[in-house]
């Protein structure tokens, strides 16, 4: 009898490990990075709204250019509004790829063209994660807020579809 019982809590141990397991996968983590970290009172200069509508063909599919590369200005803080269009899950995670200058931006258009996945090893920092739009129904929209506090050239993806779903950022020092 004994024995009987110690497989079913050794079975009940595995289904709780293998859950927490896929809810560990399936909730879309910072990486540690602290160069991309907003301090907490980040002082901006500016605001700037973008909305970019979620789809795995890429961003903003079916609603003006897709994954298009977005400009701010230095200390601006950038409010996004991501609308879920295909009820898959998404991320927008960004990474800074370094200073501006005609040479980085040519090669990342051109490499994110073809090899996408070379720009998501960047250090990077996860400003919307699956958590927030997992779930969604079509047409619904999350907010959150992301301070561009240097200059230089960014990337942005969705870690869940990064070879569809990427765009660069252009940030004006």
């Amino acid at each position: 009898m004994t024995f009987k019982n110690a497989g079913i809590g050794f079975t009940v141990i595995v289904i709780v490990v293998v859950a927490l397991s896929f809810g560990y996968i399936g909730v879309s983590h910072i990486a540690a990075s602290s160069s991309l970290t907003p301090p907490p009172h980040a002082k901006t200069n500016h605001t700037a709204y973008t909305h970019l509508w979620a789809d795995a063909n890429g961003w903003d599919y079916n609603h003006g250019k897709i994954n298009p590369t977005l400009y701010y200005n230095v200390t601006t803080l950038v409010h996004w509004n991501v609308t879920e269009e295909d009820n898959a899950p998404h991320t927008l995670t960004i990474a800074y790829d370094g200073a501006y200058s005609v040479a980085l931006f040519d090669k990342i258009n051109s490499t994110i063209a073809t090899s996408p996945l070379t720009w998501e090893k960047s250090p990077s920092y996860t400003i919307i994660g699956t958590n927030l739009l997992t779930g969604l129904n079509t047409g619904q929209t999350v907010h959150a807020t992301y301070p561009f506090l240097k200059g230089g050239i960014y990337t942005y993806w969705c870690t869940v579809h990064p070879t569809t779903m990427f765009g660069i950022i252009v940030v004006a020092g």
